[in-house]
This record gives structure tokens, sequence and C-alpha cells, in this order.
């Protein structure tokens, strides 16, 4: 079982996403906040992550996926939730994916095919 950390990210294009902290606000589409609940890796290729997306204003749909800094891939969850919030609707879910075990981000972007990142939460093997 893994946590927040409060370590300093190792990768500058996603700490300026606020990857270094547990939750994280973002700006665009309505703003709010992008926190990490829990997580836990299952397996050395399997992590289930719980996330809760708040907007302060208006609803948006999102994706979220995972990026791997021992490969620098990326990684869509192999579940396939609905991922929309709106003011006074947050969105709770939790994701799987089948990454390698090791230090990784969780991006919540703009829905459609990796959109702009919006917000970034590390995760600790």
């Amino acid at each position: 079982t893994g946590g927040p950390s409060s370590e300093p990210s190792l990768s500058a294009n996603t700490s300026s996403l606020g990857a270094q902290e547990s939750r994280a606000p973002f700006e665009a589409n309505g703003g709010g906040v992008f926190k990490l609940l829990s997580y836990n890796w299952s397996s050395d290729n399997n992590v289930e992550v719980q996330v809760r997306v708040t907007l302060n204003e208006g609803s948006a749909s999102f994706d979220i996926y995972l990026l791997s800094s021992r490969n620098m891939k990326s990684y869509p969850p192999v579940n396939s939730p609905s991922l929309r919030a709106g003011a006074g609707r947050p969105l709770e879910t939790t994701l799987k994916f089948a990454a390698p075990r090791d230090r990784s981000t969780v991006v919540l972007s703009t829905e459609s095919g990796r959109g702009r990142g919006l917000a970034a939460l590390t995760l600790n093997p």
C-alpha cells in the first residue's frame, strides 16, 4: 500500500502540474482540485488508484492516465469509468492501470486522447 508523497517530482514537465502533492488544484475546465485518495500496487504490473475531482463551477469530462517514470510510457486505465464532474457533484472513482511498479504520475487531462494536462499526482512504489 502506498500513500501520498511530499517528495519533489523528478520530472520537470509534471512538477509544474503539481505532481509532488497528494492534491493538485487546476484552473481550466471550471477550476477545481484533483486529489489522490489512495493507491495500492497489487502486483509488479498492476496498481489501483482512487481519485477525486472537484469542480468549482460548471461541469466537464476528463481523461486520467498514468505516466511511468521507468519507461516514460503512458498507460490508460484498464477499466473505463465515466469521468465527468460538476460543481457540487465531485467525481470519485477507482482506476486500474497495468503499469510497472515504479514511481509514476497520475495525470488529469482534458477529455479526448490525452489532451492538455490539468493536474498531476505522484505515486511511489
